[in-house]
């Protein structure tokens, strides 16, 4: 039986000689370990700055010119490309955050690809995924990848799974990735992609072995998400008071009909992801300051002080739907 969020709850500490949150630590070279999804409806050149000062890291997505996210990777930032793309990145002697934004991390060529570019751009950070079987960590790791992004079907934008088939229940894909990764490297450095519909989902993630959370859909509750604000009708508007006005961004992956038409102008293949309307009710700075707060308080309760204790330390069980049903109704 394999398991996902839902089916799993963090146990506390016997005891814990933390006395308050404060005293531990969720950053990682001062941001959360949190990835933004590379997703048009969720990351722009508008807001790119706005999840970096909040210390969550954004990554330049596809639609965007191949000149503008080569210019991202001149200024130290991220940015994603398709695998096709990726010979047309440009030598450089300085480190480049590379994202191979693909469906399907299992693909021979893509490793071939990341060889070639660790090959040609020694410096070059790169991430692939995504992934559905723990036992590709190790072609992870042969290929010398960075970070991995773990996650088929979970997103709430995505249905790949509900039309293909294809799926591993994310919390054990966590735990049997990490299992196989210590017993070869401690590279690539693993983020759990999709799924994520809570603060709690942040932390189950990170007590599993985690090392980041990519989050997409959460973040288009964030009046800054999305230049387009759409009004109760469904109209485009100005307005920004989402607490007395009801407000909503339309939130979509890029393998949806309405990714695909940001990327190339039309719908080229059948679509694995849908849109949906996601009601606006925090901005950035708060869902950030917010999930601080609780993955703090989560390291609190089981007495670690910093990321690598909390990942180390924790330990899971799982949990009954009723148990389930019952916090959180």
């Amino acid at each position: 039986m394999k398991y996902s969020y839902n089916d799993i709850s963090i146990v506390p500490a016997i005891t814990s000689k933390i006395s308050s949150r404060s005293e531990c630590d969720p950053f990682d070279k001062g941001n959360l370990p949190i990835f933004t999804a590379p997703m048009s409806s969720i990351v722009n050149k508008n807001n790119f700055h706005i999840y970096e000062d909040n210390h969550i890291i954004p990554i330049l997505p596809r639609n965007y010119s191949l000149e503008d996210r080569i210019q991202s990777l001149n200024d130290g930032k991220w940015a994603a490309f398709s695998l096709s793309e990726c010979d047309r990145i440009p030598n450089s002697i300085y480190p480049v955050h590379i994202c191979i934004d693909v469906a399907n991390g299992h693909m021979t060529k893509l490793y071939d690809t990341v060889k070639q570019l660790k090959e040609r751009i020694p410096n070059s950070i790169i991430m692939t995924g995504n992934i559905a079987n723990p036992e590709t960590i190790t072609t992870a790791i042969d290929a010398n990848v960075d970070y991995i992004r773990l996650g088929i079907g979970s997103g709430f934008g995505c249905i790949t799974t509900s039309n293909v088939g294809v799926h591993y229940p994310i919390a054990s894909l966590i735990r049997d990735s990490v299992k196989i990764r210590r017993k070869r490297s401690i590279y690539p450095k693993i983020i759990a992609d999709g799924g994520i519909r809570g603060y709690a989902d942040i932390n189950k993630a990170l007590a599993l072995g985690a090392d980041y959370v990519m989050i997409g859909s959460l973040f288009a509750k964030c009046i800054e998400a999305s230049d387009d604000i759409y009004d109760w009708e469904g109209k485009i508007t100005t307005q920004q008071d989402y607490n007395t006005n009801p407000l909503f961004h339309k939130f979509y992956g890029m393998a949806s009909k309405e990714g695909q038409n940001d990327l190339y102008g039309k719908k080229k293949h059948t679509a694995e992801g849908i849109c949906r309307k996601i009601g606006i009710n925090t901005t950035i700075k708060q869902w950030s300051k917010n999930a601080e707060d609780y993955i703090r308080s989560a390291m609190s309760y089981c007495n670690a002080k910093t990321l690598s204790e909390f990942k180390l330390k924790t330990k899971t069980i799982i949990i009954s739907i009723n148990t389930f049903s019952s916090i959180n109704e």
